[in-house]
Formats: structure tokens, sequence, C-alpha cells
């Protein structure tokens, strides 16, 4: 369709639920329909699924983690994990990711991949954000106080988190609590949610970065955006998505494309992170084209608090994370 400065191309997918063939209830069907939709969503654009009876399962789970979550506010069962990531100049860690886990006593350990898009549709993704980012201020003060090295924090924020008009004011609230300096907090975004909305992004973007506060653009050349947005908003970190990483050492496309982001950033003046190191032969190969951190199982797996602490006090005794894969 046409709008004043120009055209528009939507595309659609649909979910189809049939009666009585499905159920005879019809909030059932409607359900049904919207776990189909969502099928046809992550199979690509402009396409239609029927409702499989073989998801029935899948939609009493979606159910069962709805209920759960709506209880779980009270954060016992949460907990978060971090991701060391290393500097490739003098392979010094100099930070981790902030990654949550939830360990339900009933349903058991549930992927964010599954909980997080559930959070952010029944509306709770902000308090279990801030609860996030409050806890992980948290504890990097506590290892800043035990450890000498002056370390970093990366935690993501959700779209919805981002669109919060109070972001900024609830932020500096858990740097003032928690004692925390922001110079060592990193916010990662992706690149859609910054563009969505371009204005509002770059001032919100500027007056996180008045707190001292880093911004990262995740999982960086998955969405098919404009690379214009660069060059305007406040930035100072790409983390490359892993899927460049995965197929470097066999792909000949994938090398290029990997050793033009690195330059595309350098020259951008942004810091530039590699997702999903796991073998010394990536790690060696984005060490020739520059790139400045990595982040993957070749460095450390995800690790609970009491594991990160026991390996940053082995970092400052010795180099043998190096050797983890």
């Amino acid at each position: 369709f046409f709008q004043s400065k120009g055209s528009t191309a939507i595309t659609a997918c649909i979910g189809i639920s049939q009666y009585p063939n499905d159920s005879s209830n019809a909030e059932e069907l409607i359900k049904y329909a919207e776990l189909a939709a969502n099928k046809a969503k992550t199979e690509g654009k402009n396409t239609f699924k029927f409702f499989n009876p073989l998801d029935r399962n899948k939609l009493i789970h979606l159910v069962e983690m709805d209920i759960e979550l709506r209880k779980s506010l009270d954060f016992k069962h949460f907990s978060l994990h971090y991701q060391p990531y290393v500097s490739m100049d003098d392979n010094n860690i100099i930070g981790y990711e902030a990654l949550i886990r939830w360990n339900h006593p009933i349903l058991g350990s549930i992927s964010p991949a599954e909980f997080i898009p559930l959070a952010e549709k029944i509306g709770l993704i902000i308090p279990i954000g801030e609860w996030v980012l409050k806890t992980a201020c948290m504890q990097h003060k506590k290892w800043q106080q035990k450890f000498s090295a002056n370390r970093n924090v990366s935690v993501n924020l959700s779209p919805k988190q981002f669109d919060d008009p109070k972001l900024v004011e609830k932020i500096a609230c858990i740097l003032n609590q928690t004692g925390m300096d922001g110079r060592y907090l990193t916010l990662e975004l992706t690149e859609t949610t910054i563009i969505k909305n371009f204005r509002q992004a770059s001032q919100k973007l500027s007056q996180l970065m008045e707190l001292g506060i880093q911004i990262a653009i995740d999982d960086f050349g998955m969405d098919h955006s404009s690379l214009n947005y660069l060059k305007e908003l406040p930035i100072n970190k790409l983390k490359i998505d892993r899927s460049f990483v995965r197929d470097v050492l066999t792909d000949a496309k994938a090398k290029e494309i990997l050793r033009t982001i690195v330059d595309l950033g350098h020259r951008l003046h942004f810091r530039v992170l590699a997702e999903g190191v796991e073998i010394k032969e990536q790690y060696d190969l984005l060490n020739s084209y520059d790139c400045d951190e990595c982040q993957g199982y070749y460095i450390s797996k995800p690790l609970s608090n009491i594991e990160c602490e026991q390996f940053l006090s082995q970092v400052d005794k010795s180099m043998e994370w190096r050797f983890a894969k």
C-alpha cells in the first residue's frame, strides 16, 4: 500500500485451525490457529500452516509456562549465568555476558528462547529485565571488589524494555542502588530494536551513554536493514552473529563477510566482538583479521555465579582458560 512518503510492502503468515476436526471449542480453535501462525512465521514470509494435532502437547506446554511464569516473579527459580569474553590483543578476560536461566521445580530447565518471547507477549519482560540488570550489577560489583581487573558486564535489552519510556531513569536508579559504575556496563540491543524508531532510539542511547554505559549491537548481520544507522547512532561495539563464525572455515563467502564486518566496524571506530568461537582455528582466523574480542565455548561456556567466580580466580593466576576446548 502507499503512504505519503512512498510505498510499503507487507507480508502475511496465516495459521488455520478447523472446526470440528481440531476442536469444537472456540477458545481452543483460536489458540491452535495462533500456534499454527507462529509455526508459519518460523518457516518464512507469505505462507500459511494448518494446525497439526501433534503440536497439541507444545500448546499445553506453552499454557503451563504462561501460568508458571506469572507465578514466578519472586525470581527464586531464576538465576544468571555469565559467559566470559576475551580481548584478542592481549588474551585477557575483559568481561562477561549475563544470561538468564529458569529452572522450574516441575517443568524443569526452560530455555530463554522459549520463555523470553512468552514474557514479551504477556507483559512480564520489563520486571524480568529489571531483575536481570539489578542482579548482574550487584554480582559484578562484588567481583570488582574481589578481583583486581576492571572487567565489564553485558546485559541484553529486549525491544519492549528499550521502548519503556522510563528505561533511562530505571537504569540510573539501579546503578545508584548497586553502586555500579556505568562505565563497566554494556547494554546489548539488536538492530531491529534500534532502527524501528530511529529518532527516539538515538536520543535514548545518548542518554544512556551520559551514564557512562557502553552500547553494543547484538547479532550484527542477521537483520536485513540499512547500514546507514551505524554512522548516525551512538554505538560502541558490534557483536558478529555466530552464524558467520560457524561457517568461516568451510565457506569462502562467510570468511569474506566476516572480514568485511570487522573492517567496517574498525572504520567506524567500533570495537568488534565475534560470537560462537568454538575452536582454535576460528580464534586464530579472527585474530588474523584483527577482531578485537571473541566469545564462545573455546573461551568458556556460560557459567553459574559460583563457577564464574572460580573461573575468574583461576584467570587471575594463570591463562589455562585458553585451553578449555
